[in-house]
């Protein structure tokens, strides 16, 4: 979590705590949990995926609720292009709604895998005669994985309440594909959303752009906390309509936060004698780190036009903000000013990105260290200071570490092997790497668990 403080007079620290296992015989290998459903767990109720601190959006376990029938097929609470998705067709989901493309479903893990896939149906609901209209809909807790370049179409909808993806718990997307939504309403009634995880909307990767317009509120990405940590996230967000509506890019009920990534966010209001067209909305954004910027546009006579609309705050770099849309004319950021500026534009210092990418390769590194190089916890701390900063990607990033930067916790030592126990006794340590870098200000910490015996560690943030 990012701690703000002086900007410029305190140095960037950052610790990343990973856990390993000390193997008995020849070497040391460790893993840390890399489950991406750890965090919260659902209740009965439905626990909200969000701490009570507000800093993030947690992701949490559990598969979609099943309904089977003849005693052979379950039926998941999951509908793609129209299609729901069942035990029979989790493996190759194909219909009308869905074009082109490949659509699977892990339900162990609940992740829905979109390999080039193009999907133009929709789920459709009537509630006390207004239509609802779903590109993808799930009830729970769903991990949505890019692959290839993928896209959800729905312009069909009139008077309609219409989703390009909605979940009625967190949603996460990942991946190293892309991911174009695209929905449109018409008529007074309408409202039109592209992407909603309804407790917290997750994205760490990707290259995902959203379009949404309606003659009612339209909003581009939303949840009750959104958070951005890396990929390339394009969302506007546009109506036409002379009502009392809203428009917001990115908006959250509680907090925005953005650590990574790139971001850029576009409200327009096209008329209207009430306006309101918001770049990111809600009650709090934070940005600590990446490329970010939100812009806001009104014509014929609008003024309620902000870039951000909420209380804002970043560290780790440094905002520009104008009142001209187009961000012609910038200026330092003036919190006094916020509610003027139409354009507000962040870039992370180069110290805080250099630390970043040092955090980046030392949670994706492989670590296997001998038994007589891990006989003490002092051992370990050199040997790991030794490797980390042997890593050319490391080297690159111009910091480095010492065993002084490392600190370890519950340190248990391995047992070698005898005739009688031949396998040994795997031991186990968890470490804190300390990073920094003058210039930033802030810390960062990372905890992994691990379970495992005889395993690499990979640690993915």
């Amino acid at each position: 979590m990012i701690r703000l403080g002086k900007r410029r007079l305190l140095s960037l620290f950052m610790a990343v705590c990973m856990v390993f296992t000390l193997l008995p015989m020849n070497n040391m290998r460790a893993m840390a949990d890399e489950s991406w459903t750890e965090g919260l767990q659902a209740d009965e109720a439905g626990t909200e995926g969000y701490n009570e601190g507000g800093d993030e959006a947690k992701t949490a376990s559990g598969p979609a609720i099943t309904m089977i029938t003849d005693g052979a097929v379950e039926y998941y609470d999951l509908w793609v292009g129209g299609i729901q998705v069942t035990s029979e067709n989790k493996d190759n989901i194909t219909g009308s709604g869905i074009e082109k493309g490949t659509v699977t479903y892990d339900l162990d893990n609940c992740i829905l895998t979109l390999n080039g896939a193009t999907i133009k149906g929709s789920k459709s609901d009537e509630i006390s005669g207004t239509i609802y209209k779903y590109g993808i809909w799930f009830w729970g807790y769903l991990k949505i994985n890019l692959m290839g370049s993928n896209e959800i179409i729905d312009e069909s909808g009139s008077n309609t309440i219409s989703y390009g993806i909605y979940t009625t718990h967190t949603l996460t997307i990942t991946g190293s594909g892309s991911l174009n939504v695209s929905v449109s309403t018409t008529g007074s009634t309408s409202l039109c959303y592209g992407i909603k995880g309804t407790t917290g909307t997750i994205i760490d990767g990707g290259n995902i752009n959203v379009s949404v317009q309606s003659d009612g509120d339209a909003t581009g990405i939303c949840g009750d906390n959104v958070t951005i940590s890396g990929g390339i996230v394009t969302s506007n967000a546009t109506t036409a309509s002379s009502e009392v509506d809203f428009v917001n890019a990115i908006y959250a009920e509680k907090n925005i936060n953005i650590s990574g990534g790139t971001v850029i966010a576009t409200g327009t209001k096209m008329n209207g004698s009430y306006p309101a067209a918001y770049g990111f909305g809600g009650a709090n954004v934070n940005i600590t780190g990446g490329t970010v910027t939100a812009k806001a546009y009104g014509y014929n006579g609008n003024s309620d036009i902000a870039a951000v609309n909420a209380k804002f705050t970043f560290s780790n770099g440094s905002v520009k903000a104008g009142t001209d849309s187009d961000g012609s004319v910038l200026n330092d950021y003036d919190n006094s000013k916020l509610s003027k500026y139409r354009y507000l534009s962040y870039e992370i210092s180069p110290e805080a990105a250099s630390v970043n990418e040092a955090k980046r390769v030392i949670e994706g590194g492989i670590y296997t260290m001998a038994q007589e190089d891990a006989g003490t916890s002092e051992s370990v701390r050199e040997g790991l200071a030794r490797h980390i900063n042997g890593l050319s990607a490391m080297r690159e990033t111009g910091i480095a570490v010492t065993a002084d930067d490392i600190t370890i916790n519950y340190y248990t030592s391995a047992i070698a092997g005898t005739s009688d126990s031949p396998a040994g006794k795997d031991g186990s340590f968890i470490f804190t790497v300390s990073l920094s870098n003058e210039g930033g200000n802030g810390n960062h910490s990372i905890h992994k668990r691990n379970n495992h015996r005889n395993s690499l560690c990979r640690v993915n943030g």
